[in-house]
């Protein structure tokens, strides 16, 4: 199973979601079995390391933030992951509308829409609100949800 985190510019929140679900996936033991990976919508920050403010903010976790550098969906992305979380509306319209059919654009969701009551919140860009740890305590609300969702399909 492939899941790629996306946002617009690939450097707060995707990275984040990216460096929390590598986590849960290793210690739920199944990184062999599920890749994680991120990605933008834009081409605003392409090259760019993930924000010194997403970084110090999964660096009070325990997290890195190493080896992740700023990069645009394609449709060799499409072609290769099974769910394509975004995390927001303004994401969700770009990256469907970056899909190369309907069957990838199927792929794409947001990353809240597992969460029971809360299936159209979106997690704000930090980039704007500056409040990293709300997008870290977002993406600890939503992300086990997917957790549980993949395990029951490769099991």
């Amino acid at each position: 199973m492939k899941v790629i985190f996306v946002c617009l510019g690939n450097i707060c929140r995707s990275p984040m979601a990216e460096a929390m679900f590598k986590d849960m996936v290793a210690s739920a033991g199944l990184s062999s079995q599920i890749q994680i990976d991120s990605a933008a919508t834009s081409t605003y920050e392409l090259g760019s390391s993930p924000d010194s403010r997403t970084v110090k903010e999964l660096a009070k976790h325990g997290l890195p933030a190493t080896g992740m550098i700023a990069r645009q969906l394609d449709a060799t992305d499409f072609n290769s992951a099974d769910l394509i979380l975004v995390m927001d509306e303004n994401n969700l319209r770009d990256a469907k509308k970056m899909a190369p059919d309907k069957n990838s654009a199927d792929k794409v969701k947001l990353v809240y829409s597992l969460t029971p009551g809360k299936e159209n919140y979106v997690v704000a860009d930090p980039w704007y609100t500056g409040d990293f740890a709300k997008t870290y305590a977002d993406l600890s609300e939503a992300l086990p949800h997917w957790l549980e969702y993949l395990k029951k399909r490769i099991k």
